[in-house]
């Protein structure tokens, strides 16, 4: 759910677009898109809630593909690299326009079908909210809460990091205090069919 900020320079980019690192920001020209329903691109909490169009991860390609071509006028890429769904992204541009990158960097991703584990907690994040009577079938007014809750409990558990969450709250009053914190910030800052648009695609 995040957007082209992840890969920014003070994060992740940070050990690579530096100079004389191996994305050299001074000799390459890097393109960080938000992908449909992601940061600042068009998504159901724009206006058209549940009306808004179901999208795909080759519906989000296709997407940074015609802004690269009509919008920015780029006809070839050196690199496509991205991470967990950008990784997935990856895949999909050397599937849509196997010739239009000279080479694909996939990170944390297998070029396969959801299933398992993967696919199972995302439902589940999916059902908490589409279960949860407040959702109203995409049409609330106010966020289904409780759902919001448990899609953001399994979210939490799905990308957790045991030893950073036991450095950040290391006592059981931190870790409630911790817990309640981030429960209350992410339901603010989260709008449900939003949610489920991105881990439907």
């Amino acid at each position: 759910m995040g957007d082209g900020r992840g890969v920014a320079p003070s994060r992740f980019g940070g050990e690579l677009f530096g100079p004389g690192q191996l994305l050299d920001a001074t000799q390459y020209f890097i393109i960080l898109p938000d992908g449909i329903g992601h940061g600042q691109s068009s998504k159901p909490s724009d206006g058209l809630h549940a009306r808004f169009p179901k999208y795909t991860y080759d519906d989000m390609v296709r997407a940074q593909h015609a802004m690269l071509v009509d919008g920015l006028n780029v006809n070839h890429l050196r690199l496509v690299m991205g991470t967990s769904m950008g990784a997935m992204h990856c895949w999909v541009w050397g599937e849509l326009y196997p010739d239009f990158a000279d080479g694909l960097v996939p990170l944390a991703s297998a070029p396969t079908q959801i299933a398992g584990r993967n696919r199972v907690m995302r439902k589940m994040i999916m059902d908490s909210i589409t279960h949860d009577p407040a959702w109203k079938n995409g049409d609330y007014t106010t966020e289904p809460h409780d759902g919001l809750v448990g899609a953001i409990n399994l979210l939490m558990m799905m990308t957790s990091s045991p030893l950073q969450w036991h450095k950040t709250a290391p006592t059981r009053d931190a870790a409630d205090a911790w817990y309640e914190q981030q429960i209350a910030s992410r339901v603010a800052a989260t709008d449900a069919n939003d949610m489920l648009y991105q881990y439907n695609a």
